[in-house]
């Protein structure tokens, strides 16, 4: 019964894979260095899950599931749960200035295409290691802004979370 929908349910992990990365752990304090090591345990956890418990789950997923859908799924299942039960809010306040992105590309008569950057730099090099929290979606939240109001909380593992964030104007100028 459940072979015949195994394609829509790797079309629902993927989904929900995808709304995990961009929503909570993009939203999760971690530095380079931790990354590297969160991709080491998730390798080792990879073979766990392939050898062990595999073969009592062969009717429902294909070789090609493990590493491509529920291990990646299980996975981000902590980062789940560190973002769904984060205690303690904090508000920690920052004035930044935008980075510059320099050349972006060119137009199609090679004239070069400058423009800002999404990136910010925190006042102090606060969270200089912290790509992802500084990185943002949409220039024009943070357009004629300089300052930001971050809400973070601790996570149940221990990884700090933003919950919000918030670009306000003030009349002091950070360089």
């Amino acid at each position: 019964m459940f072979y015949q929908y195994r394609y829509l349910f790797r079309v629902i992990i993927i989904l929900a894979n995808l709304l995990i990365f961009f929503t909570i752990i993009l939203n999760t304090v971690i530095s380079v260095w931790q990354l590297i090591i969160i991709a080491g345990i998730y390798a080792l956890f990879s073979v766990f899950i392939y050898r062990w418990i595999r073969p009592n789950w062969e009717i429902l997923f294909e070789k090609s599931d493990y590493f491509g859908f529920l291990v990646p799924l299980i996975f981000h299942l902590f980062f789940f749960l560190n973002f769904a039960f984060s205690h303690h809010p904090q508000t920690e306040t920052y004035g930044f200035s935008n980075t510059s992105s320099g050349r972006i590309g060119t137009t199609s008569d090679n004239v070069p295409v400058h423009g800002n950057s999404t990136t910010i730099l925190l006042e102090n090099n606060a969270y200089g290691d912290f790509y992802f929290i500084r990185t943002f979606v949409d220039y024009d939240k943070m357009r004629g802004k300089n300052i930001i109001e971050y809400t973070f909380e601790e996570g149940l593992l221990g990884l700090k979370v933003i919950k919000n964030y918030r670009f306000s104007n003030d009349n002091v100028i950070f360089e």
